[in-house]
């Protein structure tokens, strides 16, 4: 009887110090990397709503100071990333439209397409709020340098390779949804196109260049 629990004793050990030299072995291994570095630095876009509350202006005059100024920067963010309407929030009331009507009117001065605007007629207050849905990113962090920036036998990239250019490329692009989705681009103006091709036919300088006849 000894001598057969001697025997399961010594195959279980046979196969359980195995196990615990391979277990051993995968906790010194390193983390798996990607091999691709945009793999490994994704840059991944949410939505976030933009929003200013202004006082709305008197019918004279527009915006004047800080108030110029951000309502000029809150415009500039629109035509770079908003894909939806603009809503203007305004009081209920003959006072809280006429100062909607006069923000509608600064923003389509501004560039703004009148079918980009939405008017909303609700609660009590002299404040005007404009806002937009808009996408931002989420931009990857550097600086990882744990391994060797020499080669080596595994021929893996190193723990930072990629992440700068993925970073900057989410720093620099205008609209991060493009990121996600380009925006459709409204067609083409066929007259113009039509108008460069025949300039040149007709041994202009430029594209649609206008030639003279010397008299």
């Amino acid at each position: 009887m000894s001598e057969r629990i001697s025997f399961l004793c010594k195959s279980r050990a046979a196969f359980v110090f195995p196990a615990l030299v391979l277990l051993a072995l995968s906790a010194c291994q390193e983390p798996i990397r990607p091999a691709e570095y945009r793999d490994a630095f994704p840059l991944t876009v949410s939505k976030e709503t933009v929003a200013l509350s202004v006082l709305a202006p008197p019918e004279a005059r527009g915006f004047v100071g800080q108030e110029a100024i951000d309502f000029e920067r809150f415009v500039r963010d629109y035509h770079n990333r908003g894909r939806q309407a603009l809503t203007i929030r305004s009081a209920a009331g003959k006072r809280g439209s006429d100062g909607a009507e006069r923000l509608r009117a600064m923003l389509r001065k501004a560039g703004v397409p009148e079918g980009d605007i939405s008017l909303v007629h609700a609660g009590t207050g002299n404040i005007v709020t404009l806002s937009f849905n808009a996408f931002k990113a989420k931009i990857p962090e550097c600086g990882k340098f744990t391994s060797k920036t020499t080669p080596n036998w595994t021929n893996r990239r190193h723990t930072n390779y990629g992440c700068a250019t993925r970073r900057n490329i989410g720093l620099m692009v205008q609209d991060p949804g493009d990121l996600d989705k380009a925006k459709t681009v409204t067609p083409a103006d066929g007259a113009r196109a039509a108008g460069k091709v025949t300039g040149y036919k007709a041994g202009g300088a430029a594209a649609g260049a206008t030639t003279t006849t010397a008299q």
